[in-house]
């Protein structure tokens, strides 16, 4: 069956925009930056040691582009894993990242949500050390 996730795709306006955004502010480090076939450029970045990433595909079209920054209707577009969660929230804050909702502490873990860019919100989740 299948065995893990390579990447989502988030659709943005300005490849090089969101690429600055997600290596500066978040700290992604580029998994692939190539171009295909056609001048396709296939732009995928991830956390530092994980092959597992965003591919920042650009918007073309008009309905593409009224997606950006809502192409899941008002959900968070995917969560993001992190061993302190507290410690990342001031990071991200400090970088000025968007921070929606500040942390959340449950009995199991801890929770923030974030903004990229354009809105697109993650969850930033650190599981118990047992979960």
């Amino acid at each position: 069956m299948i065995g893990s996730v390579g990447r989502l795709t988030v659709l943005v306006h300005d490849q090089d925009e969101a690429l600055r955004f997600y290596t500066g502010p978040l700290g992604f480090r580029v998994i692939a930056d190539v171009e295909l076939a056609g001048g396709f450029r296939a732009l995928h970045v991830g956390p530092p040691g994980s092959d597992t990433g965003i591919w920042l595909m650009p918007a073309t079209g008009e309905e593409q582009r009224e997606r950006v920054g809502r192409q899941t209707a008002g959900e968070p577009i995917g969560v993001l894993y992190t061993a302190d969660c507290r410690g990342a929230v001031d990071q991200l804050r400090a970088n000025g990242v968007r921070i929606v909702t500040d942390l959340v502490e449950t009995g199991d873990s801890r929770f923030a949500h974030l903004l990229d860019l354009y809105g697109n919100e993650f969850v930033l989740v650190e599981l118990a050390a047992n979960g």
